[in-house]
């Protein structure tokens, strides 16, 4: 094997220097939550809170599609198209269940993570209420619907609203802009959803 000479030795210092100094700079910087701009320096705790945030506020967003579908659902003479858009947002919410039931919560998010739960409960209910008119056309799934909507409505929000106060990053644009209406405090009745299922 040849001595190395200088280019060699050269080439290797750099190569050292950019894997073990500037390659984790980079990362790091990259990785770095910013608040208003300025970096911070976060505990591995919290930044496991915020993947779950950012994690809840996807599975919020799927409750808000489900929202506005059952807000707006086609006459009866659509049965078959809305039968199979109504079987996707229940598949949907089933898939949000079981990730959700097997995501262990940051410890302080626990009575969160359980009105999530049942949140995702009460949307694929009603999902399926709806899906279950389009199959015999009786009115009385419908009532269901309407008055589960507004309750799934306002827990939705508060939800958001929890979880924006919790987080340190701001969220996306055009989310979370709803006035403040009152109390975090969930309602009760949403219990009456999940024992309905």
């Amino acid at each position: 094997m040849p001595k190395p000479d200088a280019l060699d030795v050269a080439v290797s210092a750099a190569l050292l220097t950019l894997t073990m100094i500037v390659a984790p700079v980079l990362v790091g910087r990259s990785a770095t939550p910013h608040v208003q701009g300025e970096p911070q320096r976060l505990h591995a705790t919290i930044l496991t809170e915020q993947r779950y945030i950012a994690q809840a506020r996807q599975t919020l967003a799927l409750c808000a599609g489900i929202e506005a579908y059952l807000s707006d659902l086609p006459p009866a003479e659509q049965a078959f198209d809305a039968s199979v858009q109504l079987q996707d947002r229940v598949d949907a919410a089933d898939r949000a269940w079981t990730v959700w039931e097997a995501t262990a919560p940051p410890g302080r998010f626990s009575t969160l993570h359980e009105k999530l739960l049942a949140l995702v409960n009460l949307s694929r209910y009603l999902a399926g209420e709806a899906w279950a008119y389009y199959g015999d056309l009786d009115e009385a799934h419908l009532a269901d619907v309407g008055r589960g909507l507004a309750e799934a409505a306002r827990e939705r929000e508060r939800l958001e609203a929890l979880l924006q106060a919790l987080d340190f990053e701001p969220p996306p644009t055009g989310q979370l802009d709803q006035p403040d209406d009152g109390p975090l405090v969930p309602e009760a009745s949403v219990a009456e959803w999940e024992e309905a299922r």
